[in-house]
């Protein structure tokens, strides 16, 4: 009653749901908006519809009360042409049988998307992001598409509850973790079927070239290409392990948001080979069945419709066989099946006159190449037959809007997962972990940063320090700020204390810390007051980004605050950041120590306080820079003075061939120098590649390093190091082993390259793991654009190993004879860089 008196919010709805309250009044309430309805029934059904006797037929009347909107769930596939659900009847156990013939009509029907209302950007009731009809003569499942960058994009407000909001892939990519991203994928995989999807659009592995880059938090390897592979790769393995398949994007070159839809990404064949496909090759060896293509153009052509890149690159040189998809609208004229492209998305028109219905049968008839729409069908049909049957849109509302896709394995996963990407940049007097029982000043709004689901709901792109913004985004119910996270240990460490005189605990209590202040603002005076009562002061920090739009600076959000407070401290002082890729940090000196991670979901606070209280030792590395300045970093590509760029809607006024019509030229001036290869000559803020441990790790050859490449077919010349844990807590800590490549002088190529790394297992102090380190010909190779190949370079290598790029322990040089190897020998990006000794730990007293 109290709540109908007072309408809530949908979060705070949400959150009743989740703790089990039956509140089928609220259903009925007059104040129920629209976009509350099918939570709200959603609600109704979960809370009440399991509990016993006259709960029932509270539920049927309340149900009826509420499903009024044209969207309910319920009245979802209702159709005027048939009454009952198609149901497929194939099985994956059918897929040794020979490949069913296809008639022409089911042939372009794999190749245009449906589900969408004309001449609008939104799904109708009942499909997903992406949909694919089903081929019913032949009892053949639809492909039902779906967002995917922090987990099922909830473009719903009754999924939100439902499915679990990860950390996003940059900070997966900063777990530096091959392994436990394959769980995430697995992971995602369960989620995404329980959802009733069956092709997830991701990974994204562009390479962060734009440190202002919107998306740079979807894509899994921050700068480094290799990075990217060795991540895109477990990750593929894991999600496909389920039977969902996966969609590697952006190809190629969608490296900035300002200005997608109108940038010409000028990008010479061996910068391109060398540092933006290795992601892209890697997936393609780990079996992935899609690839997106990209807004941008690339070398004057559309990606979407440009043979060069779609057929003569993706297919012939890199030895893609799945299917190409169009990112949604990103097909702006007729042929460009001819090119390449298999699947046009969304699939709707924007104009009544029809001519942008590029993939219709009849247009397809017209403007295909002979043999192209069977060609693009039967790499599709090939995908339908691996994937797992789902739901037939548009009778998906069970599976959508009812069915729980996260657990409780998920959310400690997702856990996890945001722990291991904490990096520990400075770590002053070894102030970290705190002292438990110590007294802290939480200061700064981010420390307890909002997550409004109403306004989200409300904008697309719309991001908070939780999770992105856009289509990759998925809304958190109820994160955990950082202040919730270190409220929850001292209420355990509370809880645990005990009363009465025969309460004896056994062991230590756990660690914690009690907050002094009980506001977390932005307002200088009042943290400076708050640290006067207290040992420790913790000052939080983040900004975010989103799709469509690149960062306005690298700056924190609350940076001339922080600067503030810092400079103000009489304490020591722990700066917290939380950031969608690179950032300033001008204050840096004037913080004791500093902790950052990306964007971390849903868990965000308890991983945090997990590694600020040293229930966790961080083992996080970053993949990307942190620079000193933004002069160090290539910035988004503007138009030059003079030339106009109209709005989106110049797209559907070019008549049928022209897409945007104005674009300009963005010239990828700086070549293979990305990231961090670009800045080995100069001071930065913290280096790629670190990250502190609690523990301090000792390295030594393990044996001998070979001085020279071993000859022959399928050579690899092998690097053993030892790593022992010197100091730190009993319960051990993981170190990075990194490995960099330099090669011959007059190769063109970057210095100090990362080309392989292993995580170890914890290690306690005293103990040591063997760690094997692998280099192939093909990484001692360059792409001749000449020979269209990549050609081994003779001469002397430099390998560093060490803890970053810029904490190197050990290094060796060896020789590379003219004859030495053929890069045909190696497996490419994916091959295996490094493992230790049996694949675990060897500990040694």
């Amino acid at each position: 009653a109290s709540l109908c008196r007072q309408p809530p919010t949908l979060q705070q709805l949400m959150l009743y749901m989740a703790r089990g309250v039956a509140f089928a009044c609220v259903a009925s309430c007059a104040f129920a908006a629209p976009v509350h309805r099918e939570l709200l029934l959603d609600s109704v059904l979960d809370s009440v519809g399991h509990a016993a006797g006259t709960a029932n037929s509270l539920v049927s009347a309340t149900a009826e009360s509420v499903a009024t909107g044209s969207s309910s769930w319920l009245r979802w596939g209702r159709t005027d042409e048939e009454s009952e659900p198609y149901v497929s009847t194939y099985t994956t156990e059918n897929s040794s049988q020979p490949k069913p013939e296809l008639l022409w009509s089911e042939k372009v029907m794999l190749m245009d998307g449906v589900g969408y209302h004309e001449h609008s950007h939104t799904a109708k009731d009942g499909y997903y992001i992406g949909n694919i009809p089903p081929i019913k003569r032949l009892g053949l499942p639809s492909l039902n598409l779906h967002d995917a960058s922090q987990g099922v994009r909830t473009h719903h407000a009754a999924m939100i509850a439902q499915v679990t909001s990860w950390p996003c892939a940059l900070a997966a990519g900063g777990t530096w973790d091959p392994a436990l991203v394959r769980r995430w994928g697995v992971a995602l995989g369960h989620e995404f079927l329980a959802k009733g999807v069956n092709v997830a659009l991701a990974p994204g592995v562009n390479v962060a070239r734009i440190a202002r880059g919107g998306r740079n938090a979807e894509y899994l390897g921050g700068e480094s290409a290799h990075l990217a592979s060795r991540m895109a790769a477990t990750y593929i393995e894991g999600m496909q392990s389920t039977g969902v398949r996966a969609t590697v994007k952006h190809f190629g070159f969608n490296n900035q948001e300002t200005n997608r839809n109108y940038y010409n990404a000028r990008v010479d064949e061996r910068t391109a080979f060398e540092v933006y496909y290795p992601p892209f090759e890697a997936a393609f060896k780990a079996g992935v069945a899609a690839v997106m293509c990209a807004y941008n153009l690339v070398n004057g052509t559309y990606a979407c419709g440009s043979k060069e890149l779609l057929t003569r690159d993706l297919r012939e040189r890199l030895g893609f066989d799945g299917f190409v998809m169009s990112d949604w609208w990103a097909v702006h004229g007729f042929g460009y099946q001819n090119a390449g492209l298999d699947m046009l998305l969304p699939g709707n028109r924007m104009l009544t006159d029809g001519s942008h219905d590029f993939f219709s049968p009849d247009n397809l008839a017209k403007t295909s190449e002979p043999g192209v729409v069977d060609t693009a069908a039967d790499r599709v049909l090939a995908e339908v037959l691996r994937a797992v049957p789902t739901c037939t849109p548009p009778y998906c509302g069970q599976e959508m809007l009812r069915a729980r896709a996260t657990s409780d394995e998920h959310v400690a996963l997702s856990r996890q997962i945001a722990t291991e990407s904490v990096a520990l940049l400075k770590n002053g007097g070894r102030l970290l972990p705190l002292q438990s029982g110590s007294r802290v000043a939480l200061v700064g709004s981010a420390c307890d940063a909002r997550n409004d689901i109403d306004a989200m709901l409300r904008q697309w792109n719309l991001a908070n320090y939780y999770t992105i913004g856009g289509s990759g985004r998925t809304i958190p119910l109820s994160p955990a700020s950082v202040a919730a996270g270190l409220r929850a240990a001292w209420e355990k460490r509370v809880e645990y204390a005990g009363e009465g005189p025969f309460h004896l605990p056994l062991d230590p209590a756990p660690p914690a810390v009690e907050v002094v202040n009980g506001d977390h603002d932005d307002n200088v005076d009042l943290a400076v007051a708050a640290m006067e009562r207290a040992d420790v002061a913790i000052v939080c920090g983040a900004t975010t980004a989103a799709e469509s739009e690149d960062r306005p600076s690298l700056l924190l959000d609350q940076s001339g605050f922080i600067g503030e407070v810092l400079a103000r401290a009489t304490i020591p002082t722990v700066l917290v950041a939380m950031t969608p890729g690179a950032v300033l940090l001008p204050f840096a000196a004037n913080a004791t120590a500093i902790v950052h991670t990306f964007l971390a979901g849903q868990e965000t606070g308890h991983a945090i306080a997990d590694v600020l209280l040293g229930r966790e030792n961080p083992s996080g590395k970053l993949p990307v820079t942190i620079p000193l300045s933004e002069e160090q970093t290539v910035l988004p590509c503007q138009p030059v003075e003079g030339v106009h760029i109209s709005s989106v809607a110049g797209l559907w006024t070019q008549g049928g061939g022209g897409g945007y019509g104005v674009h300009y030229d963005c010239d990828y001036t700086e070549s293979l120098h990305v990231g961090y290869l670009g800045l080995h000559d100069e001071p930065v803020g913290f280096p790629f590649g670190h990250g502190l441990s609690y523990t301090s790790f000792g390295y030594e050859w393990a044996e001998e390093p070979p001085a020279a490449f071993p000859p022959g077919a399928g050579g690899r010349l092998e690097l053993a190091v030892r790593v022992s844990a010197e100091e730190g807590p009993a319960s051990g800590g993981r170190e990075v082993v990194q490995l960099y490549l330099s090669f011959p002088e007059g190769s063109g190529e970057p210095r100090r390259q990362l080309k392989g790394f292993v995580k170890t297992e914890s290690l306690a102090p005293g103990e040591g793991v063997a760690v094997a380190l692998q280099l192939t010909c093909r990484d001692l190779s360059i792409w001749s654009v000449e020979e269209t190949a990549w050609v081994a370079v003779p001469g002397a290598f430099l390998v560093e190993v060490g803890s970053s790029s810029r904490d190197l322990r050990l290094e060796a040089t060896f020789t590379l004879a003219a004859t030495g190897c053929s890069s045909s020998d190696s497996t490419g990006p994916t091959a295996p860089t490094g493992t230790t000794e049996g694949g675990v730990a060897d500990p040694e007293e």
